[in-house]
């Protein structure tokens, strides 16, 4: 088995490149999901959301005990519109275990409530709900759906883009040595940026497999020199994986020069 040759990170970078924005782009929105969009939404809701928002209802209901509260306030909460119409906030005290607690619950349903009125609740170790009441409760699971989006744009793009350039990065690594065919080179430009362009080709190139059999490979350069120095029928190296000889990329001249490669 050959020993794995050093690749440094400036040359999986130019990997990266070569596959023209996926690959950033593919990063950008998978580690913006991660770091930035998620930890953001986490801390909202952690600061955002009122205590009676995180009550377990179903568990309340089910073990609560019942008792009768008082409306001591009724507020609608305008910053919130569900096809025109918009939920209050009851607030009411109640007592429960000798103690007297105060509470809020939030519904669109209050219609026949005002302040005075008396309500039966079910509460729980200092928790209540109204039962006969359909909760509100802020959607913030909704504003998931932004870092998932771009988790699945950045999960698309990586495939574009990452995948490729591991694939070749594994090529520089393990890769043995063997000669080709050139078979033809055409410039492919790389578009990196709307102002900004990478000089590139595809070469293609004939070898044979272990079992003999004759292959066909592609690979993209920016090795200008070997562009002008080969032409159709002429001999270049390549790396072939040792696993799969499907898998070859060209030897990368410079690379083997900057990363110190021994031959």
């Amino acid at each position: 088995m050959l020993t794995p040759r050093p690749v440094s990170f400036t040359t999986f970078w130019s990997l990266l490149r070569e596959r023209g924005p996926f690959g950033m782009l593919g990063l950008i929105f998978t580690l913006s999901s991660v770091l930035i969009l998620l930890p953001m939404l986490l801390f909202m809701m952690a600061t955002l959301r009122q205590p009676y928002e995180r009550y377990d209802y179903a568990a309340i209901v089910r073990d609560g005990t019942a008792a009768t509260a008082h409306v001591t306030d009724m507020q609608l909460l305008t910053n919130v519109q569900i096809n025109g119409k918009s939920p209050e906030l009851i607030t009411y005290k109640y007592s429960a275990g000798g103690q007297t607690y105060t509470d809020q619950f939030a519904t669109f349903d209050a219609t026949e409530l005002a302040v005075g009125s008396a309500v039966g609740i079910r509460a729980r170790n200092g928790e209540s709900v109204i039962p006969e009441l359909k909760q509100f409760v802020f959607p913030f699971g909704w504003f998931f759906l932004l870092p998932g989006v771009f988790l699945l744009l950045g999960a698309i793009f990586l495939l574009i883009g990452l995948l490729p350039a591991l694939r070749k990065y594994r090529l520089y690594r393990h890769g043995r040595m063997q000669e080709a065919t050139v078979q033809g080179i055409t410039s492919r430009p790389v578009r990196l940026s709307r102002s900004s362009i990478m000089q590139s080709f595809a070469v293609s190139y004939e070898y044979t497999g272990l079992n003999q059999a004759r292959l066909l490979g592609e690979d993209r350069t920016n090795d200008i020199l070997l562009v002008n120095e080969k032409k159709l029928g002429d001999k270049v190296q390549i790396l072939v994986s040792e696993t799969d000889d499907t898998q070859s990329c060209l030897f990368p001249r410079l690379g083997a020069v900057k990363n110190n490669w021994q031959a």
